[in-house]
This record gives C-alpha cells, sequence and structure tokens, in this order.
C-alpha cells in the first residue's frame, strides 16, 4: 500500500480528464480568496495543486486517494459508496462538523453522482462546482441542484470538457 501512494505521489499532475481542468483551477485561484477552505468530493491529482493555496477537505471512496495527500492543510475522510453515492450519514456528519468557502464536487467517479442526494445540500450557502456537467447526467443533477436549493448556475465549456459555478441566489 506504503509503495502505491508513493507512486501515485509521484505521477506528473495533469490538469483534466478525472481532475478538474487548468480554466477551472484558474477561475478558483482568482475567486477564492488564498487559504479559504474547498469541501471536494472525491480527490486526485488537482488536490495536491489547491493544498497550495487552500485549504482542502476530502470525502473520498477510494482508500488509496484516501490516504495520498495527507497534511496540515488537508483532512481527508474515506467515506464509501452506499446506494449508489457517499454514505449520506457520514457527509452530513462532515457537514455538520466542517465549514467550506466553495464545495467541488468532482466524485464519485463514473455514473454515481447522478445519485447526489440534493436535500443532504439545503443549508449550504458557498459556491459549488460541478465538474464534468459536459456529461448528461451530471448536467441533469446540476441542474436539478440549482433549480432546488436556489443557485444560480454559470456554465463553462472548453475544449476537453464542461464545469458549473453555481451561487445561491439572494432572495
Amino acid at each position: 500500500m506504503l509503495r502505491i501512494i508513493n507512486q501515485l505521489k509521484q505521477k506528473v499532475f495533469v490538469f483534466g480528464g478525472y481532475s478538474i481542468d487548468k480554466t477551472t483551477f484558474k477561475f478558483i485561484r482568482e475567486n477564492l480568496p488564498e487559504g479559504s477552505r474547498i469541501l471536494e468530493f472525491g480527490s486526485g491529482y488537482s488536490t495536491k495543486k489547491l493544498l497550495k493555496h487552500y485549504k482542502v477537505i476530502s470525502i473520498e471512496d477510494n482508500p488509496r486517494w484516501a490516504k495520498v495527500y495527507n497534511s496540515k492543510r488537508h483532512k481527508v475522510f474515506h467515506v464509501p459508496i452506499t446506494n449508489g453515492w457517499y454514505n449520506v450519514n457520514m457527509v452530513e456528519i462532515i457537514f455538520k462538523t466542517r465549514y467550506a468557502d466553495l464545495i467541488l464536487i468532482d466524485g464519485p467517479i463514473g455514473e454515481f453522482r447522478k445519485n447526489l442526494p440534493i436535500l443532504l445540500f439545503k443549508d449550504v450557502k458557498c459556491p459549488v462546482i460541478f465538474d464534468d456537467t459536459n456529461r448528461i447526467d451530471d448536467f441533469k443533477k446540476m441542474i436539478e441542484f440549482c433549480n432546488k436549493l436556489g443557485f444560480t448556475p454559470m456554465i463553462f465549456h472548453n475544449k476537453q470538457k464542461s464545469w458549473t459555478w453555481c451561487i445561491k441566489d439572494n432572495k
């Protein structure tokens, strides 16, 4: 296990693919003050880049990634997939005990995001980024999230994929 963790740490970082892309990272840097706290669903290569500027709380279902970037600025919660999404009871506890200036939804991997329990986010007031909204199920879930919880989406497209910045309406 230690060998796998060291291999993951050594890999060359590439924006895009499973990670957020370079435009998403740049947008976060331009819109979120240094030292802010990010709660991310799914951790990976972009976590390493975010940790250079922010405190990051990661909710991760893959035990391999849950041990990769441990530091004072990074708290990782290994939360297994239960009923098609991260264990809701565990996520509720994290929401109650941790605050965030930004939520980044870039996990779980694959089609599990279509099972995101929207009402779990009913008390969220900070901006939320949905990665991979070029995928139809992720796009539909983001629209449903924004409509039900009173967020306004700003959709960004590039060559590889799309992502969406959602901000709470001031009503």
